[in-house]
């Protein structure tokens, strides 16, 4: 689910021809999604789960996530300098079939709307108070009118992402 999270934040940003300010490497993630007025932490929801498995359900649950990045004590994700080139970001965007207008582009912020083929449209803003740490809001709407907004948080760890695969 956080990947998918991550996805929805960055994947705005790919039509952005700037480069951003943001270290290649390992990060720890942070985010709350809101939606039909709750608001929910995907790490908090995972440590709820694992609560009331049995030990097979938690060995397999904790592979399942580990794979996406995910763990009870918090998400992480992998930026390497190719996923965070902005060449690469508008070819991603271009399979995405979505399409992203800015209002503001620069390396510490970019902020605009976004519209998807299927229906999904929203606004995002993207800031960086430094190549180490980065927010980001993105308020989406679905075909059916559901509103989703996920805020996020970022903290770069390590230049080494481990096993964890690049994003």
């Amino acid at each position: 689910m956080f990947g998918i999270i991550l996805s929805l934040v960055l994947a705005p940003l790919k039509a952005a021809p700037v480069q951003l300010q943001a270290r290649p490497g390992l990060w720890a993630i942070d985010a709350t999604v809101e939606t039909m007025g709750m608001k929910l932490n995907p790490n908090d929801q995972m440590k709820i789960m694992m609560a009331t498995a049995t030990e097979e359900q938690k060995k397999k649950m904790a592979e399942d996530f580990k794979k996406m990045g995910l763990s009870p004590d918090g998400s992480k994700a992998c930026y390497t300098k190719e996923t965070l080139n902005p060449q690469k970001m508008i070819e991603a965007q271009q399979k995405s079939k979505c399409t992203f207008k800015s209002t503001v582009e620069t390396a510490k912020k970019i902020a605009g709307t976004y519209s998807c083929e299927g229906g999904h449209r929203g606004d995002i803003r993207w800031e960086s108070s430094s190549e180490t740490e980065f927010s980001g809001t993105i308020t989406s709407t679905d075909p059916r009118g559901m509103k989703i907004v996920v805020e996020t948080k970022g903290k770069f760890l390590s230049e080494d992402c481990g096993d964890l695969k690049a994003q």
